[in-house]
């Protein structure tokens, strides 16, 4: 009995995990869906860039111990949202 009930538990925790999780999904699609294109184009640049530090910094942490490239992925990472986040707030200021 004990087992079906931690069964049921799990099981609970599991389906309200899947639907917040497409809650996400859903928010994320809405809020991308509403920006203009140049938006899209830098979110676009953002996520491309973070997947290529992400898999940067596993390709040289199994290899070497040298993290130059992924520090640089990094340091580029950073400074494009810091400049995209610069131009949104700036582009809302004056328009």
């Amino acid at each position: 009995m004990d087992g079906a009930n931690w069964t049921s538990r799990i099981d609970s925790a599991l389906a309200k995990a899947a639907r917040d999780l497409a809650d996400i999904a859903g928010q994320a699609r809405r809020f991308v869906a509403g920006l203009d294109l140049t938006e899209q184009l830098v979110l676009l640049g953002l996520v491309m860039i973070g997947l290529f530090y992400l898999v940067l910094t596993h390709f040289q942490a199994s290899e070497d111990g040298q993290k130059a490239g992924s520090q640089f992925a990094g340091f580029l990472f950073a400074s494009v949202a810091v400049a995209a986040g610069f131009g949104w707030l700036v582009s809302d200021a004056t328009a």
